[in-house]
């Protein structure tokens, strides 16, 4: 992997008056960034056990080579005012071109504008001593996001068969015509410091629209992809962000500090490509679940099917069928969450005695949907202890009778005690004139797993017993130090030597999702995210740390 980069920058700084001050800059920069990479693999297994080689390949071996560039530079400038060092205008522009976007789409313009007022310092001498800082601050700017190398020309794959070559297309196509995805956005916000600067606040608000925006659009298999790069349309947020610190205790051997931060976020899909009027990121189990987005709604809808429900008695209900589970509609899906988290955040904490410091961060999740696959698969297969109730007498099953015929033809009684009875109503008239009673139809509890818990949109199988609310308060690192005396570390040339330990994802707190790591999903774009798949190892990690000042 190789960067190559260089920048040209030029500054201006003057004070107009004893009150007004002016800073301008202007500058370009560039970066061209190269990846190669070679890879060789068995192909088939081993021939020879164990004897991991090459050679050993039970067919012949495959190898690939890979390259990857991207050029990019920018003309750039910012121009500044200020009035008696508190109040401040400044304004940026920035003009880029990346190598990754067709040439006729491939420039583009960023610019944005920003003040602050800070009221403290000009009203210094009508505010009370305590109130040590406090700065308003308001921007608008526009930014902008392209596509990843090589997405706006990916087709076709091409491969030999004897002496013939031949072209496929890929899984996921790229676009020709698509630009970057272009972010408007305009905030507000206070930042407040008191009592010596023990106590500090910081609030902000932002409201902003992302038009064009770039995602992997699923495409019927008839077209001979699976997916293809778009700028699919414009998506709003809004939302707002706190944070703050308090030291209640100060003493001269001993310290305490607390630090937090909270933010809610909120999106709606504005605006779709014509012709389409739902968006599927991805589906998962031949369609059993999917997460989509449609206009007016918010971005990461899970839709499933669902039980089919009637009203009784001004109640909701599930129906159930004459096997005694309950009915399901194949027909039509049914929303039953969201995949983005209403509030994320953290909160901290520092304790220092002499020259002993302990550390605590945590953070914290709640809401945002995640679909659990692992739990779908085991609950079936009676893998996890979720899967008890109603297994025998011991866990709640009920005692039932059934007649059994025997590989001899004899009919016989047989007694369970894994009976379960489910909750909801039953149908004792007809479909077109219907009598609906508290079901009391007793079923097997194995065979209630079974296929509720399977696979697939069939048979009873019902996914939204898999979804869940991924709510979790998470120990994220936990330390401990000790900072040398300066006469020990100055033997040493070093101004500080602290020793520490340290312990990173050590357990969580509280967390809703069931069996797995509730941050163990698949990968790290937000669409993998929405399912837990068991592909990743949660881990934790211990170590040390020796850290030098000089």
């Amino acid at each position: 992997y190789e960067i190559y980069y260089g920048d040209i920058l030029l500054s201006y700084n003057k004070n107009l008056t004893e009150i007004f001050g002016l800073s301008a800059t202007a500058g370009w920069s560039g970066r061209l960034e190269k990846m190669t990479y070679s890879e060789v693999g068995t192909n088939g297994g081993l021939s020879v056990e164990n004897w991991f080689n090459l050679a050993a390949s039970t067919n012949k071996s495959d190898a690939s080579m890979g390259k990857q560039q991207v050029l990019r530079d920018a003309f750039f400038g910012t121009l500044g005012l200020s009035y008696n060092n508190y109040l401040y205008l400044d304004g940026t522009i920035r003009q880029e071109r990346l190598s990754n976007i067709a040439p006729e789409l491939n420039t583009f313009t960023y610019p944005s504008i920003s003040t602050s007022f800070l009221f403290v310092d000009a009203l210094r001498n009508t505010l009370p001593s305590w109130y040590n800082f406090g700065k308003i601050r308001a921007s608008y700017g526009i930014t902008g996001n392209a596509p990843d190398v090589y997405k706006y020309n990916e087709s076709y794959n091409q491969s030999l068969a004897s002496i013939y070559t031949y072209n496929i297309t890929k899984e996921n196509l790229g676009n020709k015509n698509i630009k970057p995805e272009t972010k408007y956005e305009w905030e507000v916000g206070i930042e407040n410091k008191f009592f010596g600067n023990r106590l500090g606040l910081d609030l902000t608000y932002y409201s902003g629209i992302v038009k064009d925006q770039i995602l992997n659009v699923t495409m019927p298999f008839t077209s001979g992809s699976q997916s293809i790069y778009l700028n699919i349309g414009d998506l709003k947020n809004r939302g707002f962000e706190i944070s703050g610190y308090v030291t209640p205790i100060v003493t001269r051997n001993f310290s305490w500090n607390i630090n937090f931060s909270v933010s809610w976020n909120q999106n709606v899909v504005s605006k779709l490509m014509d012709g389409v009027s739902e968006l599927e990121h991805t589906n998962i189990d031949n369609g059993a679940v999917r997460v989509v987005s449609r206009v007016g709604e918010a971005m990461g809808d899970f839709y499933t099917y669902v039980p089919v429900e009637v009203e009784v008695d001004s109640k909701v209900q599930k129906l159930v069928g004459d096997g005694g589970l309950y009915t399901m509609d194949y027909t039509n899906y049914k929303k039953v969450g969201n995949a983005m988290p209403k509030w994320i955040g953290g909160l901290g904490t520092t304790f220092t005695y002499k020259n002993f410091t302990l550390g605590v961060m945590t953070d914290f999740r709640i809401g945002g949907m995640v679909l659990n696959t692992p739990y779908q698969y085991l609950m079936g297969r009676g893998s996890l202890v979720e899967s008890l109730p109603f297994r025998d007498a011991s866990h709640g099953g009920l005692t039932y009778t059934e007649d059994v015929t025997s590989s001899t033809g004899r009919v016989y009684t047989k007694t369970y005690d894994n009976g379960m009875i489910l909750e909801g109503v039953k149908n004792i008239g007809s479909a077109d004139n219907p009598n609906y009673v508290k079901n009391d139809i007793i079923v097997s509890s194995d065979l209630y797993y079974f296929q509720t818990f399977d696979w697939g949109a069939s048979s009873g199988t019902d996914y939204s017993n898999s979804l869940f609310e991924n709510t979790y308060w998470k120990m994220r690192e936990l330390n401990f130090g000790y900072t040398l005396p300066r006469t020990f570390s100055q033997k040493f040339g070093c101004k500080n030597l602290t020793l520490s330990v340290f312990g990173r994802n050590l357990f969580y707190l509280y967390k809703n999702l069931p069996i797995f790591d509730a941050e163990a999903t698949d990968a790290t774009n937000w669409v993998s995210q929405t399912s837990i798949g068991g592909s990743t190892t949660s881990t934790r990690s211990v170590g040390f740390s020796l850290r030098a000042n000089f």
